[in-house]
C-alpha cells in the first residue's frame, strides 16, 4: 500500500453512499457493514467514531432514533440498525 493507493481508498470510503446506483437493493445493516469495512482499511477510528462518522450521513429523524450514548461498540451499533432498519429503509441515507 502506498500513498496513492491510500488516498485513492479514502476518496472511495467517503463517496460510499447508502443504496448508490450500484447496490439499490442494499439493506441497511449490509450499509453499516461495508461501510465499516471500507472504513477500516484506511483509518484508525475507535468504535465511537466509525459510529459518529456513519451516522452524520443519516436523515434526522432515524439518527434521534439511535441513542448513539448506549452504543458503546461496533456489536451494539450494529444491533441497534437491525432492530431499527424499517427507519432506515423509508428514509434515506444521505
Amino acid at each position: 500500500m502506498n500513498h496513492h493507493w491510500l488516498e485513492k481508498k479514502k476518496l472511495r470510503v467517503n463517496k460510499a453512499r447508502f443504496r448508490e446506483p450500484i447496490h439499490q437493493c442494499e439493506s441497511p445493516s449490509k450499509y453499516v457493514i461495508c461501510k465499516m469495512e471500507l472504513m477500516s482499511l484506511v483509518y484508525s477510528y475507535t468504535d465511537t467514531e466509525t459510529i459518529q462518522a456513519i451516522m452524520e450521513e443519516v436523515s434526522g429523524s432515524c439518527a434521534s432514533t439511535i441513542n448513539l450514548q448506549s452504543q458503546k461498540t461496533l456489536k451494539e451499533f450494529q444491533n441497534a440498525v437491525k432492530y431499527h432498519e424499517e427507519c432506515f429503509s423509508i428514509t434515506t441515507l444521505a
